[in-house]
Protein backbone atom coordinates (compact mmCIF):
# COMPACT_ATOMS: atom_id res chain seq x y z
CA UNK A 1 0.00 0.00 0.00
CA UNK A 2 1.20 3.48 -0.35
CA UNK A 3 1.38 6.28 2.43
CA UNK A 4 -1.52 9.00 2.89
CA UNK A 5 0.79 11.76 2.68
CA UNK A 6 2.19 10.92 -0.65
CA UNK A 7 -1.30 9.88 -2.53
CA UNK A 8 -2.34 13.22 -0.69
CA UNK A 9 0.38 15.19 -2.06
CA UNK A 10 0.07 13.89 -5.96
CA UNK A 11 -3.64 14.33 -5.50
CA UNK A 12 -3.39 18.01 -4.62
CA UNK A 13 -0.68 18.87 -6.98
CA UNK A 14 -2.81 17.28 -9.77
CA UNK A 15 -6.13 19.27 -8.47
CA UNK A 16 -4.20 22.81 -8.26
CA UNK A 17 -2.45 22.22 -11.61
CA UNK A 18 -5.44 21.47 -13.61
CA UNK A 19 -8.03 23.38 -10.96
CA UNK A 20 -10.11 20.12 -10.67
CA UNK A 21 -13.19 20.66 -8.65
CA UNK A 22 -14.81 17.26 -8.59
CA UNK A 23 -12.84 13.91 -7.91
CA UNK A 24 -14.16 10.30 -8.29
CA UNK A 25 -12.51 7.65 -6.78
CA UNK A 26 -12.72 4.05 -4.82
CA UNK A 27 -14.34 3.74 -1.56
CA UNK A 28 -12.97 2.56 1.64
CA UNK A 29 -12.80 -1.42 0.28
CA UNK A 30 -10.63 0.00 -2.89
CA UNK A 31 -14.03 -1.73 -5.24
CA UNK A 32 -11.28 -4.79 -5.38
CA UNK A 33 -10.01 -4.76 -1.76
CA UNK A 34 -6.34 -4.37 -3.95
CA UNK A 35 -3.92 -2.86 -1.18
CA UNK A 36 -3.36 0.59 -3.30
CA UNK A 37 -6.67 0.74 -4.23
CA UNK A 38 -7.83 1.23 -0.77
CA UNK A 39 -4.42 3.73 -0.21
CA UNK A 40 -6.00 5.25 -2.87
CA UNK A 41 -9.16 6.31 -1.79
CA UNK A 42 -7.68 7.05 1.90
CA UNK A 43 -5.16 9.56 0.59
CA UNK A 44 -8.21 11.30 -1.49
CA UNK A 45 -10.50 11.61 1.46
CA UNK A 46 -7.15 13.12 3.30
CA UNK A 47 -6.33 15.59 0.23
CA UNK A 48 -10.28 16.56 0.25
CA UNK A 49 -9.87 17.67 4.21
CA UNK A 50 -6.54 19.06 3.49
CA UNK A 51 -7.67 21.66 0.71
CA UNK A 52 -11.53 21.81 2.84
CA UNK A 53 -8.75 23.04 5.43
CA UNK A 54 -7.28 25.61 3.75
CA UNK A 55 -10.63 27.07 1.62
CA UNK A 56 -9.44 30.31 0.96
CA UNK A 57 -5.87 29.75 0.87
CA UNK A 58 -3.69 28.74 -2.20
CA UNK A 59 -5.24 25.08 -2.32
CA UNK A 60 -8.52 23.88 -4.80
CA UNK A 61 -11.45 22.43 -2.96
CA UNK A 62 -13.11 19.90 -4.76
CA UNK A 63 -16.03 17.25 -4.20
CA UNK A 64 -14.93 14.07 -3.82
CA UNK A 65 -17.15 10.87 -4.97
CA UNK A 66 -16.33 7.80 -3.73
CA UNK A 67 -17.38 4.60 -6.29
CA UNK A 68 -19.18 1.85 -3.84
CA UNK A 69 -17.40 -1.50 -3.63
CA UNK A 70 -19.83 -4.36 -4.67
CA UNK A 71 -19.94 -7.90 -3.54
CA UNK A 72 -18.07 -10.20 -5.69
CA UNK A 73 -21.39 -11.58 -7.73
CA UNK A 74 -22.37 -8.38 -8.84
CA UNK A 75 -19.04 -7.54 -9.73
CA UNK A 76 -19.14 -9.98 -12.47
CA UNK A 77 -22.58 -9.86 -13.65
CA UNK A 78 -21.58 -7.93 -16.96
CA UNK A 79 -24.23 -5.73 -18.12
CA UNK A 80 -27.07 -7.63 -15.67
CA UNK A 81 -24.68 -5.58 -13.28
CA UNK A 82 -26.03 -2.25 -14.53
CA UNK A 83 -29.67 -3.29 -13.41
CA UNK A 84 -31.39 -1.23 -10.17
CA UNK A 85 -30.16 -3.06 -7.08
CA UNK A 86 -30.87 -3.12 -3.46
CA UNK A 87 -27.47 -2.25 -2.51
CA UNK A 88 -28.28 1.93 -2.87
CA UNK A 89 -26.35 4.28 -5.11
CA UNK A 90 -22.86 3.15 -6.86
CA UNK A 91 -21.25 6.31 -6.26
CA UNK A 92 -21.73 8.65 -2.71
CA UNK A 93 -20.42 12.11 -1.87
CA UNK A 94 -17.59 11.55 0.71
CA UNK A 95 -17.88 14.99 2.63
CA UNK A 96 -20.28 17.26 0.31
CA UNK A 97 -19.67 20.61 2.96
CA UNK A 98 -16.38 20.32 2.36
CA UNK A 99 -15.89 22.98 0.18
Amino acid sequence: SWPVEVVSAHVLDFVQRRKIDIVVTFDQGGVSGHPNHVSTSIGVCHAQGVAAADAGGKTTCFRLFLLQTLGLPLKYLGPLGLLPTTTGPCCSCWNPLAC
